[in-house]
């Protein structure tokens, strides 16, 4: 939805404005919506587990590059 556009907007206007290439970012969610959002840009994508997102944390195991419990 619009939202997961304007989230992937976000991380790829931090890497532009700090000047930094986005396969050379790291990025740390704990939110489903953020880890699928970043994941569509080039950054490495950390999902942190905390008590929000036990529900979603398979999901999250599957979608990120490595994940932080």
């Amino acid at each position: 939805g619009l939202g997961d556009v304007y989230k992937r907007q976000i991380y790829q206007w931090v890497c532009e404005h700090y000047d930094v290439a986005q396969k050379d970012t790291i990025i740390f969610e704990d939110a489903i919506y953020a880890v699928k959002a970043a994941k569509e840009t080039d950054c490495y994508v950390y999902g942190m587990k905390d008590s929000s997102n036990s529900t979603v944390w398979n999901e999250i195991c599957e979608m990120a590059d490595d994940i932080i419990c």
